[in-house]
This record gives structure tokens, sequence and C-alpha cells, in this order.
């Protein structure tokens, strides 16, 4: 594929004005910010020509059951007043006597605590168990002070920097790619450009180029692989502005190489 073929040629005031494009991928070492920011990419380039190519991929990308936690210490940590515990089933002996076995319902590791009444069943006052150990923000009053608590809640300059909410912000691996599966179905290569518009306002876009060879293994019937390009052409129109604003299929590369990617965790 030629990008030149993708980008359209730029005019500008330039003694030496560019074929058709800038090739400028983000570097190590950049802060993942909103494009709205003045200083997060830059600025100068843009002078001469205003499209920056800043990732060459080929999709659709996979789905993976996998995610990069951008602020794994956001501010919460566990309570630690829980204590490991079984789930227990009661039931009769022949001898009549009323005995707790462990639930076959749910035999994994559970937690409860006494120390809370809000975890008790209030009409008969058992313990409530809970399958994780909840997370607290409670801060000691000898710890106010610490170095660690210094503009806390204050001064974010990215996602990774957020330490005092209950939120942790994840991207998953499959945005390296704008276009994923099952939405999009034939390989295609793809083009990642930020392009500034005559406001000054910088857009990410993605261009995508269907591959020869991926449409003619897609089907063996003509009219279905027609269909399937047919249909992969208007998708295009209506993730154009949710790509625009996607925030992990813009940083994906960069964060990549921060962040290591964990499995899924539904139970966090």
């Amino acid at each position: 594929m030629t990008i030149k073929n993708i980008i359209s040629k730029q005019c500008c005031d330039c003694e030496n004005p560019p074929e058709a494009f800038t090739y400028k991928p983000f570097m190590a070492g950049i802060t993942p910010k909103s494009l709205a920011i003045e200083n997060c990419v830059d600025r100068d380039m843009y002078n001469c020509a205003n499209t920056r190519v800043t990732k060459l991929g080929r999709g659709p990308s996979n789905n993976e059951d996998k995610v990069m936690i951008l602020n794994k210490s956001f501010g919460l940590t566990e309570a630690s007043n829980f204590y490991p515990d079984q789930v227990a089933t009661k039931v009769m002996t022949s001898d009549q006597k009323v005995v707790n076995i462990p639930s076959q319902k749910c035999p994994g590791n559970v937690y409860a605590t006494y120390c809370d009444p809000r975890v008790r069943h209030a009409p008969t006052g058992d313990l409530i168990k809970l399958d994780r150990v909840p997370y607290t923000g409670h801060v000691a009053l000898e710890n106010v002070y610490n170095e660690d608590l210094r503009n806390h809640g204050k001064n974010y300059t990215s996602y990774q920097d957020i330490h005092a909410g209950q939120i942790q912000y994840y991207i998953s691996p499959e945005d390296r790619e704008a276009n994923q599966r099952p939405v999009y179905t034939l390989e295609s290569n793809t083009v990642q450009t930020i392009r500034e518009d005559p406001m000054g306002g910088l857009i990410p876009e993605y261009n995508r180029q269907q591959l020869s060879h991926g449409i003619r293994y897609a089907s063996g019937y003509q009219h279905t692989r027609d269909q399937l390009q047919y249909r992969e052409d208007i998708m295009d129109g209506l993730m154009y502005q949710q790509n625009k604003t996607n925030y992990g299929v813009l940083w994906e590369d960069v964060l990549s190489r921060e962040v290591p990617a964990t499995h899924r965790n539904y139970k966090a």
C-alpha cells in the first residue's frame, strides 16, 4: 500500500512543501492527553502540512480478554478488617442434628467481617459474605500528612495520574486498530493520521484500505464479497465520529510500551 494514495496532497506556503504527508509517530515519553491541549503534540510541524501520519497498521484487530489499567493506584485500598470464609449450607443429619457444610453453589473463597453492621442480613443477623474484599478510601489520621498525599486530587495530566477517585481507567489491546472484529471482517491496511482543521483543531482520522487478497478469500460468492465491502464502507462513515474522540485507539501504541496488559478481572 502506498500512503500517498490515501493522504491527499497538501497546499502550503513552505519553501519545500511535503508531497503528501508528514510521517512522525508518537515517540516514547509523550504524555497521552486530549488533543485539544496545546502542547500535547508538535504544533510547529503543522505549519507546512495539515496532516500528520502517526501510525501504520493492519486490521481488523481481534477481541482480547486483556486490559491495560492506566491508574492502578487509584486512591482506594482494600479494607483491612475482612477475613477469608466459606459459604455454608445448613443440613440435617440422620440423627436430627443441624450442621453446616460448604455450599456447592459457591465453592470459592469469600470474605466477611464482624465490624460493619451493613454486611449483616437484617432479619436474621447472619453475616453477608462477599466475593472480594471491598475497597475503602479511609485515610488513617496519622497518615494525612504523608508525602504521597501531597496535591491529592489535583494537577492531573492524564488518566494515569488520577489517584483520588473510585474509578480505574483502562483500555484494551484491541484498540491498536480503529477497525475491530466483529464489526469489520475484511483484512485491510490502516493509516492513523492527525489533521489540523482551518480553526486550529486537531482531529484524529483513520483511513482504511481493503486488501485484495482479504476480499478474495472472504467468500466464494462475488455477491457476498460486494455486500461486505459495501457494508464496511458504510461502517467507516458511522465509526468516524466515534473514532476521532476515542482515547484508547489514539494512544494505544504509546500506552502499550508503558503499561503491561493483564487479564480482565470482572470482580475488580
